[in-house]
């Protein structure tokens, strides 16, 4: 009877360790310069920074096979640019967007609160680039893709870029993958049960009683 118990234990712990939701916020870094600046703010080859934070496990919006849309929304989330020591930050929101041989690989992040759109945008005409429509915890090879393009348009600046470097700098998992935490929750409650079945040990005091 104690070992139906604590395998029914085992068992409901473990259930809603593997099947809980886990999620966390993952920021992809980028360097790269100005292309295109039809207001004058700048000037050709001048640096470009930024920084794009998403939801590890943002929920796909668009169900066509090979493409990807996953919105991030909250606290945290976001995009944010430096041009020429210049700031520039959209708060609040930000997709990533993904398509996996529509005769292209696209990869892309775009944030807008309406008055300011920051964007990159890579292309890959050898569809080599992605192997799936899936959202990257992972930055992509930028090497992959051959047009790599980042974009800024507000009401007073316009600026067009090329990106050199993504690279990740928090939230960073190894390989792309996220933890699993469900499974380091299944083995802790292993652990407690294998304690829980273990005999009880009598103490020396009572063993020497009965001697």
């Amino acid at each position: 009877m104690r070992m139906l118990r604590v395998v029914r234990f085992v068992f409901a712990l473990g259930l809603l360790g593997a099947t809980g939701a886990y999620a966390f916020p993952i920021t992809f870094s980028f360097t790269g310069s100005v292309t295109d600046d039809p207001f004058g703010l700048s000037s050709f080859g001048a640096p470009i920074s930024g920084t794009y934070t998403f939801d590890s496990a943002a929920s796909d919006a668009d169900p066509t096979p090979s493409v990807g849309s996953y919105p991030s929304i909250g606290p945290g989330f976001g995009f944010s640019a430096n041009v020429d020591g210049t700031n520039y930050a959209v708060a609040g929101s930000l997709s990533v967007n993904v398509a996996n041989d529509i005769t292209v690989d696209q990869y892309g992040a775009i944030a807008t609160d309406g008055a300011l759109t920051l964007e990159l945008f890579f292309e890959d005409s050898t569809q080599t680039a992605l192997s799936s429509g899936a959202l990257p915890l992972a930055p992509p090879a930028i090497a992959g893709f051959g047009f790599r393009q980042f974009r800024l348009f507000s009401d007073d600046a316009q600026f067009l870029g090329t990106v050199d470097t993504l690279i990740c700098s928090a939230g960073c998992v190894g390989g792309g993958r996220a933890p699993e935490p469900g499974m380091l929750w299944i083995l802790g409650t292993l652990l407690t049960a294998f304690a829980m079945l273990a005999p009880p040990r009598k103490s020396l005091r009572a063993r020497g009683a009965l001697t």
